[in-house]
């Protein structure tokens, strides 16, 4: 077995933007804020990804389960790619990154890139909900129920 390189953080993200500190991030009016002027709609973090096949990714939301619950979500990629990905062994390192005022204007990229990403996933969600309703429906009028 070949012993693996720690991976290195993205570009921007300190080790310290990865440590809670007291603060700003526990006050109501911080997480207002954060989801007005800061437009981020996940307001004291994000969660990102490296995988050996996309890099670095910001996870967006979760993909839900029929049955109990499920670690995939939806997420894209610094490039600007949407991905799906799992907390399995293709990730090699988890990294959530507390999003501070301070750190805002440096953090910015990657809270512009979960917002895209966001935004990209709520239309896939919506194409695949879609895609279902209307099977129902096609069934439905077969007499299939």
């Amino acid at each position: 077995m070949s012993e693996t390189k720690p991976v290195a953080l993205p570009p921007g993200i300190r080790e310290s933007d990865t440590k809670y500190r007291k603060g700003p991030a526990d006050n109501a009016a911080y997480r207002k804020w954060m989801t007005t002027a800061g437009k981020m709609a996940e307001p004291s973090h994000l969660t990102l990804y490296y995988t050996a096949r996309f890099g670095w990714v910001v996870t967006t939301l979760q993909i839900s389960a029929k049955r109990g619950s499920s670690d995939r979500s939806y997420g894209i990629t610094l490039k600007g790619d949407q991905v799906r990905v799992g907390n399995g062994p293709h990730v090699i390192r988890e990294l959530r990154v507390l999003v501070y005022q301070d750190r805002l204007r440096d953090l910015q990229q990657y809270v512009d890139l979960y917002n895209r990403g966001l935004a990209s996933a709520h239309e896939t969600r919506d194409i695949i909900s879609t895609r279902r309703m209307n099977g129902a429906m096609r069934r439905r009028t077969w007499g299939f129920s």
